[in-house]
């Protein structure tokens, strides 16, 4: 393990921490309180913040409104009440020793301000005092009005340049998310995950082969647990966060208790998943060679006069109702929460089951040929139902004030889930590979291309999950200048995967007939300790001083272990009973330290200055390499409050705001480690142990270090009806981790990583809130958001080639992962309809065809209520563009493999697609230049419409209120794309891997939902 060195910086915060406390005055101290309320109707408002400016005394109103704030110093203050939806409020208050000073709010309803409260690696803050772009979503305002089926769902076209990309259609199927591009070229590019202020495991993850698909542990989370989200999107906003924050943050807050009589809520779910997708014919051109047998005859072979055609035939396995396995699939979930407390404790406990299964199902005929041979007279659910998805999720907060100045947080979810994949993809074994290589009869094999569906389905791949995630939140305020905080956080992740060919019943490929198990199991385990400390000083009436200072340390401890075991028994599932048996053990842990310290000025209330610093050091570090160093500066003002700013009638708030700041990416476990592995040597007429390097090292390792400039807006118009957001960013990340290959005179035939390479992502984003109408009858409310991002390559490093990974290169000055490929031109020359090889001509090199990432994004989120808010329309739309996707499916079916498309066999097939072809499979430097194609898509994203029901229909369940909702998910497409589905991943571990491969296109779901609460 390496020598930790934060301490220079942490005794520096601690100097800074006490000479700002040393500037504060004891004194005596009394207390505020009174109550909250609507302005419209004087209703009690509930959750609201009130806040004394200047020091680090708050409080949250109760079910009745009501609000008490002890322990603030004896002076003059201004005291601020702030609630999500209502225009926030200022009042002076005078506080005298040992008395209480009474203070009442009434809200003006208002959709958008600038001063919500959100979490930072420093505390709680307003939003308004941030010089970065944060994004927040309130989780439970959406799942009032729309069924949410998971954390991805969530997340997806709710905030901008957060790209959210669910791999497939395939239920339980992985999703990865990028905010503003790819940073690194060798390092995961994923973002961090927080649950309650402690770091949790969010990526993906399966160790037996499916072909493509994976499982992400970002969908652990029951999105009805969930109170909001919040987005740190970039390393200016992400410092305090540390060396693996440069993808940005999402924080996850779930939801806390209220003071009150215990509230019950009870929902069920009951759905229709389907596939609406239309699957490409197979084609097969029939002719006579000059021998006169029957052979397959395509178009060039034809005109090349190998062959005469005579007719050409079409069949789909996959759209024929009697062979397809493409069918419906259902959903179910039924959740029970209850919240409630005294003012110094409050509860939320919840449970809920949650039931999936995806669209692949047997066909009858082939269930029935299964039978006949088999002997048996039912089928085992695991044959008729390859892809499922079982889950249970349980979760108990619990907030307790137990001092009138300290207060305790205790977070605790527990999931157990069960999730099955099928073949797919990359994969010969693959239900919809077999049916895209089909043939065009029935006869032999049933028209499929490899195996039948019941060969298919007899494969198990399955991955079990029992997982904790906890947290134990402690805040201490001794002193109305001085608090202190700490969390303690422990994810713990218990997985298995398991892979089992039956014997005798598994497709006749490879070893796999004879019988194979593989049980590999993994236990992951994350620990958080972060503890800071702030003092608020009000230097004068115009002036607060506020000082942090923290420490954080982060452990992530990995042990697998797996076993394997082939040729069983038929019949026999355990592994112990295989005549071959290989077994599999590896741990690996890291460990961060890192102290940062914050300081922040604000003048009136108005202007915010913060600069901060952070120290990181990590034991994935080389030897040789020191802590890293992250700067912070920002700055926010709210330049409308100033006396000088003319009155604008529309404009009613604007806020400008900047920052800059740097993160990092840490090393793998590995990376720097220099380390041997074994291996079998020959000698002595007998076989003998030896050892190789298995890496060289690299002692002066150091993480990749992002910096990042941000500047923008914030505006509120129109009597707080419309709200807009606009951020320019800047990002550039050195110190890239590159691949090097080392020369055979080091000894060696092997590469490592080295700090070389550098990346940039720069662009905007815009955010558009309003409300334009908003009345007791009818209501109008729509949210944009829109973003472009510019990814480019810098350089890899001096004497370092172009990587090359297939048709995916990394180039200089182009983006990362780029497509490329030998362009060519084509031209029909005789003018027959038929493309051949001498009417194509094929570029020398490979040019860039373009980005695998969407470079733009749009997404539109609306509602219409109506009937004084009993019934609610909505709806999401989505557009991506400005990227190419590789339809490599259509690549396989064009070449001997499938030997089946159109573009081969069809005359009637465009010039375009027959290009491609020949320029693919018929000349010699086979290029995919022409499968690239434009991957915009438009889609309907959702559609819901909530009933808010009468009292007396709520009443016949013994319930306070009831909600009916109808939902549909991907419910359409507009694309120029012609493949199945754009928006598909053939990896979803991959960094870069945007193929669409025999992927599962992604499936519309349709619910029906009923809320009651009691």
């Amino acid at each position: 393990m390496r020598q930790f060195n934060v301490s220079r910086v942490l005794c520096a915060a601690l100097v800074a921490l006490g000479l700002a406390a040393g500037t504060a005055w004891a004194q005596g101290t009394g207390t505020i309180r009174g109550t909250v309320t609507d302005q419209a109707g004087a209703a009690p408002l509930q959750g609201a913040v009130v806040l004394v400016v200047g020091t680090n005394r708050a409080a949250s109103t109760n079910a009745e409104g009501r609000f008490s704030i002890s322990g603030v110093p004896a002076g003059n203050f201004d005291v601020r009440a702030i609630l999500v939806g209502f225009e926030s409020k200022r009042l002076p208050v005078t506080v005298v020793a040992g008395e209480a000073a009474e203070l009442n709010f009434s809200l003006k309803a208002a959709p958008f301000q600038l001063e919500e409260i959100v979490s930072t690696a420093t505390g709680d803050q307003r939003k308004l005092e941030l010089g970065n772009a944060v994004s927040v979503i309130k989780a439970d305002q959406v799942a009032q009005m729309e069924p949410v089926l998971s954390l991805s769902n969530l997340l997806s076209g709710r905030a901008s340049s957060v790209q959210v990309t669910t791999s497939s259609g395939t239920t339980g199927a992985g999703t990865r998310i990028r905010i503003r591009g790819s940073n690194s070229v060798s390092l995961s590019n994923d973002p961090l995950l927080y649950i309650d202020g402690v770091r949790a495991g969010s990526g993906t993850g399966f160790s037996v082969g499916t072909g493509g698909q994976s499982i992400s542990r970002l969908n652990d989370l029951n999105p009805e647990d969930i109170e909001s989200i919040e987005i740190v999107k970039g390393p200016s906003a992400a410092t305090l966060y540390g060396t693996e924050a440069a993808n940005g943050v999402i924080r996850v807050t779930t939801k806390r208790g209220s003071a009150g009589r215990a509230k019950w809520n009870f929902y069920v779910e009951q759905g229709t998943i389907s596939d609406p997708n239309t699957y490409p014919d197979n084609y097969r051109g029939y002719g006579t060679n000059t021998a006169g047998a029957t052979v397959t005859c395509n178009l060039v072979d034809n005109v090349a006069g190998l062959c005469t055609r005579d007719s050409v035939a079409t069949f789909n396995v996959l759209e024929n109702s009697a062979t397809s396995p493409i069918g419906s699939g259902n959903r179910q979930q039924y959740g029970l929460s209850v919240t409630g407390g005294s003012d110094l404790a409050q509860y939320f406990v919840a449970g809920e089951f949650e039931s999936e299964t995806g669209t692949f199902e047997l066909p009858a005929l082939e269930e029935q040929r299964l039978l006949t041979s088999r002997g048996v007279s039912e089928l085992p659910d695991n044959v008729l139902r390859p892809n499922y998805l079982r889950k249970v999720n349980l979760r108990a907060n619990l907030n307790a004030q137990v001092l009138p100045n300290a207060d305790v947080q205790i977070s605790t979810g527990y999931v157990s889930s069960n999730t099955r994949l099928p073949q797919n993809d990359n994969n010969v074994l693959g239900m919809l590979p077999s049916g895209y290589f089909g043939r065009v009869d029935t006869t032999g094999n049933g028209g499929w291309g490899f195996f039948r569906p019941g060969e298919i389905f007899s494969l198990l791949r399955q991955q079990d999950i029992e997982r904790f995630t906890g947290s134990l939140q402690g805040n201490w305020r001794p002193l109305s200048f001085f608090s202190t905080r700490v969390a303690f956080g422990y994810d713990i992740n218990n997985r298995t995967d398991l892979a089992l060919d039956p014997t005798g019943q598994a497709p006749a490929f490879s070893t796999f007939p004879l019988g194979n198990k593989t049980d590999n199991r993994f236990q992951l385990k994350t620990y958080t300790v972060d503890w800071s400390a702030s003092a608020n000083v009000r230097a004068t009436s115009t002036l607060n001083s506020r000082s942090t200072v923290g420490l954080q340390y982060f452990k992530d401890v990995a042990f697998s272990n797996g076993a394997t075991g082939s040729r069983l028994v038929f019949g026999q599932d355990d592994i112990d009973g295989a005549q071959i048996l290989t077994a599999t053990e590896s741990k690996s842990t890291s460990v961060t330290l890192g102290g940062f310290v914050e300081q922040q000025i604000a003048y009136k209330d108005r202007l915010f200055l913060t600069a901060a610093i952070r120290v990181d050091d990590n034991s994935s570090f080389g030897k040789d390499f020191d802590a890293i160093v992250f700067p912070k500066a920002s700055v926010s003002y709210l330049v409308s409050d100033e006396p000088y700013w003319p009155q604008i009638g529309f404009l009613n708030t604007l806020r400008l705001r900047g920052s800059y700041g740097a993160s990092g990416l840490q090393p793998g476990v590995l990376d720097a480690v220099q380390f041997f592995t074994s291996t079998a040597v020959s000698g002595d007429n007998a076989t003998l142990n030896g050892i190789t390097f298995g890496a060289l090292g690299n002692a002066n390792l150091k993480p990749e270090k992002s910096k990042e400039l941000e500047v923008g807006f914030d505006a509120t118009l129109f009597s707080d009806r419309v709200g807009l957001e606009f951020t320019f960013y800047d990002k550039v990340t050195s110190d890239a981790l590159i691949n090097r290959v080392l020369p055979p005179s080091a000894g060696v035939s092997t590469s490592r990583l080295e700090n070389l390479g550098s990346v940039r992502n720069s662009g905007f984003e815009v955010s558009l809130n309003a409300r334009p109408i908003d009345s007791p009858d009818f209501g109008l409310d729509f949210t944009i958001t829109a973003s472009k991002n510019r990814n480019n390559l810098r350089t890899l490093g001096e004497g370092i080639p172009p990587i090359v990974e297939g048709d995916r290169r990394f180039v200089p000055n182009y983006p990362l992962g780029g497509f490329w490929a030998r362009p060519y031109t084509f031209d029909d020359a005789n003018g027959d309809g038929v493309i051949v090889l001498s009417e194509l001509t094929v570029g020398d090199t490979a040019v860039f065809a373009g980005s695998p990432f969407p470079t733009r994004e749009l997404s539109l989120n609306t509602g219409v209520t109506l009937f004084k808010n009993k019934v609610r329309l909505g709806a999401q739309a989505d557009y991506r563009g400005g990227h190419k996707q590789l339809n490599l499916t259509e690549v396989f079916r064009c070449t001997a493999t499938g030997n089946n498309c159109q573009g081969l066999m069809d005359p009637n097939a465009s010039l375009e697609d027959q290009a491609r072809v020949v320029a693919r499979r018929f000349h010699p430097s086979a290029t995919n230049f022409g499968f690239f194609e434009d991957a915009w898509f438009i889609k309907l994203r959702e559609v819901s419409l909530t009933f808010n029901a009468p009292d007396a229909w709520a009443a016949a369940f013994r319930a306070s209120r009831m909600s009916i909702t109808l939902a549909g998910r991907n419910l359409g497409t507009i694309t120029d794309y012609r493949g199945v589905d754009p928006e598909v991943l053939e990896t979803t571990g991959s960094n870069f891997g945007t193929r669409d491969f025999l992927t599962q296109p992604q499936v519309r779901t349709l619910l029906a939902r009923v809320n009651l609460s009691f």
